[in-house]
């Protein structure tokens, strides 16, 4: 009897054993993210390369964790703000060392944790977790002190170059002497040997010597054995005694010495100045003229009484210079006391120069009207003709005037007290003239026939009935 498959079960249990055994990898790789984690924000000084985002966090050697995010510090650049992930039960405490290191040399950082205080709460103790502060990796130290030897080594390059730029000349005069020198020897190679065989010989004459001295020495303890104790142990004494004294009065001596010295050297170094000094006076001397010093004591003793015989009128040309400052100082005074007065006289000028241009404007209306009046007869044309330019004249007269006012004015400012009070009156006496003149032309106005026939004196009244 054959037996029937169930295809379907067996699909589904193929299915869950798939799947448990993908679930069960999982597991086993994300073993190490199910243990308790804490967020960590350290900061690095400087540069972070080779520090990308998922790197090792280690401590002590084993890795603890990984590196979430790098992001630069928006309120002070020079930092870079790591946010690590790590394990919640390391050791970590706030004394503990925090550097970037490297793996070997493919370059690939990692942040290194090491030791800590065993006194001391760990940082995921408190709250709130407070920043790390990383310190300097070795390879950024490295290359510090690198660049400092460089820049101390380029510093000390400079200065021996600078000393050998400046004292050229005198290394080559040193090597030209060590030339001229290791030539002399190269010269006087017999000499040296000649030399050497002196000192040979002397050498074999203080062996004799030593041979007889040793007579002598032996003669002498002879003589020294004869002597008695007694006058030795007296001289012994004696020379004790001198030699104390001799002890005592040395800092005296030393300093006799001393000042002996120093006394000759600097007599020795006063002479020497002297005889410049004196070499020189007398170049000076040679190189002078007495004919030109006579004449000069000559004019400086003329110039001298020239000045004693013009001390009055120096005298008298100070005292006139004090009072052309007193008199600038007062008219300059005065004038800043009349300025409103300055400014009245400006104001009056141009209001002068106005009213002339409307009286020369009114003149030739006028003069319009009395050409309108007289017709083409002869006698009224040439009357005309003369008004006509009459009022021209008046009228270039007023923007002349009128042209110069301003330099009207800064003549006026020049003057004060007199002269301003005398402006004023012609100032007066041109508002009646004014008037007269505006009377005049209203007049004319009124009956221009007066112009030709004058005026009616005699006053017409008018009957009342």
């Amino acid at each position: 009897m054959e037996t029937k498959a169930n295809f379907v079960a067996i699909g589904l249990f193929t299915l869950i054993m798939t799947a448990i055994g993908f679930g069960f990898v999982y597991w086993i790789a994300r073993y190490d993210e199910t243990r308790p984690t804490q967020n960590l924000t350290v900061r690095f000084t400087g540069s972070v390369a080779g520090l990308t985002k998922g790197g090792l966090v280690m401590f002590n050697g084993i890795k603890v964790g990984e590196v979430r995010t790098l992001t630069y510090d928006p309120t002070n650049p020079k930092y870079v703000i790591a946010q690590l992930n790590v394990d919640s039960a390391i050791p970590l405490k706030q004394d503990s060392t925090i550097i970037l290191s490297y793996q070997g040399l493919t370059g690939v950082g990692y942040v290194e944790m090491k030791g800590g205080s065993q006194n001391l709460p760990s940082v995921f103790d408190m709250s709130p977790v407070p920043d790390l502060i990383a310190q300097n990796s070795a390879f950024e130290d490295l290359m510090a002190g690198a660049r400092q030897i460089l820049s101390r080594a380029d510093t000390v390059l400079s200065k021996v170059e600078s000393v050998v730029t400046t004292n050229e000349s005198r290394i080559n005069n040193s090597l030209e002497n060590v030339e001229a020198f290791t030539a002399a020897l190269n010269n006087n190679s017999g000499n040296i040997d000649s030399f050497l065989s002196d000192a040979s010989s002397a050498a074999k004459g203080l062996t004799s010597l030593s041979a007889k001295l040793e007579t002598l020495s032996t003669k002498a303890e002879n003589l020294i054995g004869a002597v008695e104790p007694d006058s030795v142990r007296t001289s012994v004494k004696n020379v004790e005694v001198f030699t104390e004294r001799l002890a005592k009065t040395s800092d005296s001596f030393e300093n006799v010495v001393t000042e002996a010295t120093a006394a000759a050297k600097n007599i020795n170094e006063f002479s020497g100045q002297l005889t410049n000094s004196l070499g020189k006076v007398d170049k000076l001397v040679d190189s002078i003229d007495p004919e030109l010093v006579t004449q000069s004591v000559a004019s400086l003793n003329t110039f001298a009484k020239s000045l004693d015989n013009s001390s009055d009128d120096i005298t008298i040309i100070l005292g006139q210079a004090k009072e052309a400052s007193t008199n600038i100082n007062h008219f300059s005074q005065t004038m800043a006391a009349r300025t409103e007065d300055f400014n009245q006289i400006i104001t009056d000028a141009r209001e002068i120069s106005s009213r002339l241009n409307i009286a020369s404007r009114k003149i030739d209306g006028l003069l319009g009207k009395a050409d309108d009046l007289l017709g083409d007869s002869e006698g009224g044309k040439g009357l005309i003709e003369e008004a006509t330019l009459a009022a021209r004249s008046i009228r270039k007269v007023a923007e002349k005037f009128e042209s110069r006012a301003d330099e009207i004015s800064s003549g006026l400012a020049r003057f004060s007290g007199k002269g301003l009070r005398d402006v004023e009156g012609m100032v007066g006496e041109a508002r009646q003239t004014l008037r007269k003149l505006e009377s005049a032309v209203s007049k004319l106005e009124n009956d221009p026939s007066t112009l030709i026939f004058g005026g009616n004196k005699v006053k017409t009244y008018n009957r009342r009935h």
